[in-house]
């Protein structure tokens, strides 16, 4: 039976040399149509991981600077110029001091996610914020990890300290392509 349909088709159109034509018109038309569907298809994801993007950067822009935030960074700032060479415990804090270091490592913390999920530029990131994270872990890592037993929750800020673990090389990379003249 299929045969006979194949037969029937191939001498339907070969009896008839506009048919012909009109079936290679056909074919092409709907070749495009495909085409056109796959480019939209490609497009229109695009568009929606890019909105993503966008929003979590408008996001993390409007949280950075938000009094509070600039005013624990200045604070972490201070921490850090206080305890430099040094790795603090908990105990050495005050309370104030651990309220920076939380509000701040939750902060990475995000960032950090945002980093990990590519929710995010990640050379801007990378270039605007990550030596400030990489000191704030290097730093309060003892406290942190201290944190962590206390609460018993071993993956307390578990994306940021993976982001400055992971990001390390690809933030050098960087450094060395944008600013040549310092290395």
């Amino acid at each position: 039976m299929t045969t006979n349909l194949v037969e029937s088709f191939y001498a339907m159109f070969s009896d008839n040399p506009g048919m012909t034509e009109l079936l290679a018109i056909s074919v092409l038309e709907l070749a495009a149509l495909v085409l056109g569907m796959i480019t939209f298809g490609i497009t229109y994801a695009n568009n929606v991981r890019n909105r993503r993007r966008t929003r979590a950067l408008e996001f993390i822009t409007q949280i950075t600077i938000t009094e509070p935030m600039v005013s624990q960074g200045q604070k972490l700032y201070d921490l850090l110029i206080k305890f430099q060479g040094q790795k603090p415990s908990v105990d050495e804090l005050d309370a104030a001091e651990l309220e920076t270091v939380n509000m701040m490592c939750s902060f990475y913390e995000f960032l950090g996610l945002s980093l990990l999920q590519k929710l995010v530029n990640r050379e801007v990131i990378l270039l605007s914020r990550y030596a400030l994270m990489a000191q704030t872990w290097d730093t309060f890592e003892n406290v942190i990890k201290e944190r962590r037993r206390s609460l018993g929750r071993k993956f307390l800020f578990g994306s940021f300290e993976k982001a400055v673990i992971d990001f390390e090389r690809a933030y050098q990379r960087l450094q060395y392509r944008h600013y040549p003249e310092q290395h």
